[in-house]
């Protein structure tokens, strides 16, 4: 409240919040923009006839100052509670220095513990006297002081899915919660298979691409013993975070889902039901501020909403934000970059710079490089910036390194144009994880991956004459980059700069070169910055033309509505509307026939089942729905997951010869996939095949024996046979494994969990004939791996594989009648097909989650000499060991 209570006898009627803001004389700007007025108009025109509203203005192009004028005519005018909220505490701080500073409006910061709030400054919003500035944190929670607000502003909407869906995500750590994850683990055992049950325990190799979903049914057996355990836990109790997420589901628990990885548990709902919160439901305006709104539904998937105004500006009146010029050092230059020789040269030049990193670990691991080739460096991690920013901005030879932030800070003008981006996450959670890895849902979130990127791109290119020099490093983000199915999604001016920025990195002579590029391109007046701009300014223009609508993007956007109502109805209980719902979404789906969204259609076909599933109190009746569980398995082929429906439901498939062989390709598509994605191999095309066919050398040179010294140890010679062998079989998507105890076979391939291959090499100098002791050794094989591998059940296929074609006679008298023989040259043609075979479908793949890309490599491997059919098929006929000859080679 004022000194003075001043009578003006006329109420606040400004026509426009332009016209508002003419008046406040205390900002430190001209005023607003024209296309900023145009936002602003716009809104205003909508007279309320939304309660749900997108703002879309380009990264740097003063969204935040747009939001806070219209926020500040709302409150003036109608006297209105108005609250801007920002993704974290940081944020807060940002744009109430912002609004104050440089804007001159009135605002109040509310963070931390709701009892320390400030009464007079709560009052003054509670009067309508002042913004409320806040996290999202603060407004989805039960408990929120602001249960009463009229307009909500919710920055970086665009990036917002992981603080909102936090709040409603019980998150069980191993690490954290070793106790609790056991019991949690204890608990599901039974609703598991052993696979996932080795996962969770550590007793299997590990495997960091390894994902699961509990299925609705085994989720409902375990859903009160679960709830039971994780409430009575003293560890979820302590645990802020946790505890409030157990608050908002536990009453609510059907309506969630179960992910695990080995190091994690979560269960969360699918969307947020962000309006059973009051202080988000109770509002009457929401505004959502972003730079990239979409048109795939993300908004409505991230707040739980139906529906939103989209306000946005035309094509022809977006400012154009500054440039990036991008450089990607470990394309070709990886093994002369490992101490980050090119960004520390630019640093020296630039002295203040940005690094966005994926976690704390690789926070702490580039500040030691860094500090080690420059020791009077200063670093500021996201609290100290929080706290020093100004003091950031004046110093020179420093450094802000932020883990795992792709928006919020902005470092405008000369406040760094030096910005590394050293592989940022790529999911949010599990569920995202899970639905690219499994269901090779990829277009679903494919709109979250474009604006996490282009948010994290523009961090120091805030104005319309600001530049800077963007190093990217990490496999994942260069391999997103580099795809240009990926690129497209972004704006021509982006897909433009990263484009030239690519051929400039490759294009270079040698490292040194593209270090004296790298440092041109810090200076915009250069030649080098002129001829490059002038490159991405020709390359933008031709992409212009190209723009179009997606089919993905439209009818993922269209099934968006349906998806929030369909997660209401399963939190409200409602299962026969959620039933019906689900049916509509699988008709959409079905209409659009595009195979890159078939793996969310089979999603949708199973909660269709499993809601029916649940109306019919846990069990079938008759013989159609178990018909339609069948009809889903075999139509999900390319997807192993949808296997273990079979057990969640207690339903007998009747599945043919041809789709358990369908599931077993798959599987092996699954495995060199995981082979791709590994750090052995590159990050864009031309690594990959670089490292593959180093790979295929290393296999050919170990299996050859034409370099056989009979000098060389056939002990030594062996081990580097095996080696090979085992490679092979990884290469080609066989789970292989082998031993180093004396008793264990050589190496033994799993041609699908029911089926191996187990075998013995032995490599003879002189082509002596097989000796007793081996013939032995060969024949014990199925006793040991029954005891110590596999159980009794599994189907084994015994194979001793030697460069030897004759047998000891009396070896002959205790060979097995079912042990089959493998020739060494043999093995060595078979090999060079199956890698020809994995080379071509490694040619052909783009990025992960890509189902297209699974169905071409299905149908490569199912003409091919390394499809399980047919190469058991293969093994099974080879000749026995006993036929061999008993005479010299």
């Amino acid at each position: 409240m004022g000194r003075f209570n001043f009578q003006s006898g006329t109420n606040f009627e400004y026509a426009s919040p332009q016209s508002m803001y003419s008046d406040y004389k205390q900002k430190k700007i001209r005023g607003i923009l024209d296309y900023q007025a145009n936002i602003l108009d716009q809104y205003i025109k909508t007279k309320n006839e939304n309660r749900d509203v997108t703002l879309e203005l380009p990264t740097g192009s003063g969204k935040t100052l747009v939001a806070l004028i219209l926020g500040e005519y709302l409150r003036r005018k109608n006297q209105q509670k108005v609250v801007y909220v920002c993704l974290n505490n940081l944020l807060v701080e940002q744009v109430a220095r912002e609004a104050e500073e440089k804007y001159g409006i009135n605002c109040h910061t509310f963070v931390g513990k709701f009892s320390e709030y400030k009464d007079d400054e709560f009052m003054d919003y509670n009067n309508a006297e002042s913004i409320a500035i806040t996290s999202y944190s603060v407004i989805f929670n039960k408990y929120s002081r602001f249960k009463d607000a009229n307009v909500l502003f919710f920055d970086d909407a665009h990036n917002a899915s992981p603080y909102v869906i936090s709040n409603w995500t019980l998150k069980i750590e191993k690490s954290s919660y070793q106790g609790l994850f056991e019991e949690l683990v204890d608990i599901l055992k039974n609703t598991i298979n052993t696979d996932t049950y080795s996962h969770l325990m550590g007793t299997i190799r590990p495997d960091p691409h390894w994902v699961d979903m509990l299925p609705l049914p085994s989720f409902d057996k375990v859903a009160s013993k679960l709830l039971g355990t994780i409430s009575a836990s003293n560890e979820i109790t302590n645990n802020s975070a946790n505890h409030f997420a157990l608050d908002n589901i536990q009453d609510h628990f059907s309506a969630c889902n179960l992910f695990m990885n080995e190091h994690s548990i979560e269960i969360s709902p699918q969307i947020a039901p962000c309006d059973t919160i009051a202080s988000f439901h109770n509002a009457e305006r929401r505004i959502y501020l972003s730079a990239t709104i979409g048109q795939s539904g993300e908004i409505e998937r991230t707040f739980g909403i139906h529906d939103a105004t989209q306000i946005k500006l035309n094509p022809d009146e977006i400012p154009r934000i500054g440039r990036r010029m991008f450089v990607f050092p470990n394309l070709k230059w990886s093994k002369l970059n490992t101490q980050e020789e090119l960004f520390n040269n630019l640093h020296l030049e630039n002295k203040r710079s940005v690094a966005l990193v994926k976690s704390k670990k690789e926070e702490n691991h580039l500040q030691t490089i860094l500090e080690k080739n420059n020791p009077s460096l200063t670093s500021f991690d996201g609290l100290k910036l929080q706290k020093n920013i100004r003091d950031f901005a004046v110093k020179e030879n420093v450094i802000a390194i932020l883990a795992n932030r792709y928006d919020g800070i902005d470092f405008p003008d000369n406040m760094s144009h030096l910005l590394l981006l050293k592989d940022l996450p790529r999911y949010k959670n599990l569920q995202e994880i899970f639905f690219s890895s499994k269901l090779k849902a990829a277009p679903l979130l494919d709109e979250a991956l474009k604006n996490k990127i282009t948010q994290a791109v523009g961090r120091c290119t805030r104005g319309t004459n600001d530049f800077s020099v963007v190093v990217v490093e990490g496999r994942d983000l260069e391999s997103i980059l580099s795809d240009i199915n990926k690129r497209k999604l972004f704006s021509p001016e982006l897909q433009a700069e990263i484009s030239i920025g690519m051929q400039v990195s490759t294009q270079a002579d040698d490292f040194n070169d593209l270090i004296g590029i790298s440092k041109d391109l810090m200076n915009p007046k250069s030649k080098i910055w002129y001829e490059v701009n002038e490159g991405i300014i020709e390359l933008r223009n031709k992409k212009l033309n190209d723009i179009k609508d997606d089919a993905d993007t439209l009818i993922l956007k269209k099934i968006s509505k349906n998806e929030v109502k369909f997660q209401y109805c399963l939190w409200n209980g409602a299962t026969k509307k959620a039933y019906e719902i689900s049916k509509s979404i699988i008709l959409d789906l079905k209409k659009c026939q595009n195979e890159t969204l078939e793996g969310l259609q089979m999603y949708w076909r199973y909660l269709n089942i499993a809601m029916l599933y649940r109306i019919e109190n846990n069990h079938f009746k008759g013989n159609l729905i178990t018909q339609q569980i069948n009809n889903l398995l075999e139509d999900s082929y390319l997807l192993p997951w949808f296997k273990s429906l079979q057990y969640s439901f207690n339903v007998n498939e009747t599945q043919s010869i041809d789709s358990f062989n369908d599931l077993r390709i798959a599987d092996m598509i699954n495995n060199i996939e995981k082979n791709i994605s590994s750090s052995d191999y590159g990050s864009n095309s031309s690594s990959r095949s670089k490292a593959f066919e180093k790979q295929c050398a290393e296999i050919t040179s170990g299996l050859s024996l034409s370099n056989y010294d009979q000098q060389e140890k056939v002990k030594d010679r062996g081990i580097k046979f095996e080696k090979a062998l085992t490679n092979l079989g990884n290469v080609l998507g066989f789970l292989t494994k082998n031993s180093t105890n004396s008793a264990a076979p050589d190496p033994w391939f799993y041609l699908d969990g029911g089926t191996i291959v187990v075998s013995e090499v032995k490599l003879y100098a002189n082509y002596k004939p097989i000796p007793v002791k081996h013939i032995r050794e060969s024949r014990d094989h199925p006793q040991w791996l029954a005891k110590n591998e596999i159980v009794s059940s599994t189907r084994i296929i015994n194979v001793l594989i030697s460069n030897t074609l004759s047998i000891e006679p009396s070896a002959k008298q205790l060979v097995s009648s079912s042990i089959k023989y493998i020739n060494t040259e043999q093995l060595q043609k078979f090999a060079k097909l199956a890698l020809s075979t994995i080379k071509e479908i490694n040619e052909l793949y783009t990025t992960e989650g890509d189902i297209s890309w699974n169905k071409k490599a299905s149908s490569i491997i199912s003409n091919s000499v390394i499809n399980p059919a047919s190469l058991e098929e293969k093994i099974k006929n080879l000749p026995l060991v006993k036929n061999l000859s008993t005479g010299s080679n």
